[in-house]
């Protein structure tokens, strides 16, 4: 859009699989984006020793991940940057929503799109990114576009007590969790030359993703791209913008579940069998 509009919030959480309370991190990180759908984004930060895996263990963990974390003034695990407008940058996580309640009333000066697609055939991401200024901004913004995953299987200290819920059989669901920095200049992003009133600014990134990142398979039906911007280094993010990647689904293997149930309507009723249909729509055999 190219009317103003006010922040949205990017939380970064820095996490580990080792941490105990980190589940209750997770857990208040999704009601919070679940109760601003659309102006809150998730980037989960493995880092410090509670992120380092035991033998057989996934390793989340990134070199752009660590430098963000060293850099957040954080002093305990799991605390999470609220777009970066505090110093220390990191909080404890019942902090979170009332600063994101106050980064959403705030204008910004800077509105962004992001949208990205995934060649099967060619293993290419691509990623295209919009900004439009709506007032000055900085002369120093930066952007910044992460790669994050969803449905990372595995691990996790304290999930059965802090977050029962989030479990595929005995594992636990790590969900935007940070694989890679896509923008150039690394951690932090790369310069935008026009921060001017009315300035359109628009950026497009080729990357061919790897079949994995250390021991986990990149699986690019649970991928998404985060874009945000921000005042210089590790400084202040004005909004941001969350896009799950999209690919060809044609010949896709994709089951679909419907509810059979026949049951009386009421408060109290009579004993009921659940009925529930599976069906397979590709050509393809489960």
């Amino acid at each position: 859009s190219t009317s103003p509009q006010n922040k949205k919030v990017v939380l970064e959480e820095f996490t580990g699989i080792k941490c105990t309370y980190c589940p209750d991190g997770h857990k208040r990180a999704n009601e919070l984006k679940a109760a601003n759908e659309g102006n809150v984004f998730l980037v989960n930060i493995n880092s410090g020793g509670y992120a380092t895996p035991g033998a057989g263990e996934p390793d989340m963990r990134t070199p752009e991940g660590d430098i963000i974390d060293d850099a957040s003034g954080l002093t305990g695990y799991p605390a999470g940057s609220v777009n970066r407008f505090k110093d220390p940058r990191a909080e404890n996580r019942d902090k979170w929503s009332a600063s994101a309640s106050t980064i959403l009333s705030q204008s910004s000066p800077v509105n962004a799109y992001v949208k990205a697609y995934f060649d099967q055939e060619t293993r290419e991401l691509t990623t295209e990114v919009e900004l439009y200024y709506t007032a000055n901004g900085s002369a120093d913004n930066k952007l910044t576009v992460m790669l994050t995953q969803d449905n990372i299987l595995g691990p996790q200290t304290g999930g059965t007590l802090f977050n029962p819920e989030n479990f595929i059989g005995n594992d636990y669901v790590h969900n935007h969790v940070l694989r890679d920095v896509i923008t150039p200049g690394g951690a932090w992003g790369e310069t935008i030359s026009e921060t001017s009133q009315g300035n359109y600014t628009y950026k497009k990134y080729v990357t061919v993703l790897p079949e994995s990142i250390k021991n986990i398979p990149l699986k690019f039906y649970n991928l998404n791209v985060v874009a945000f911007v921000s005042e210089s280094d590790n400084n202040n993010i004005l909004t941001g913008y969350e896009a799950k990647v999209d690919f060809d689904r044609t010949g896709a293997m994709d089951l679909s579940l419907t509810d059979k149930t026949s049951a009386s309507s009421g408060l109290c009723v009579d004993p009921f069998k659940p009925v529930v249909e599976v069906n397979n729509p590709s050509t393809l055999t489960v």
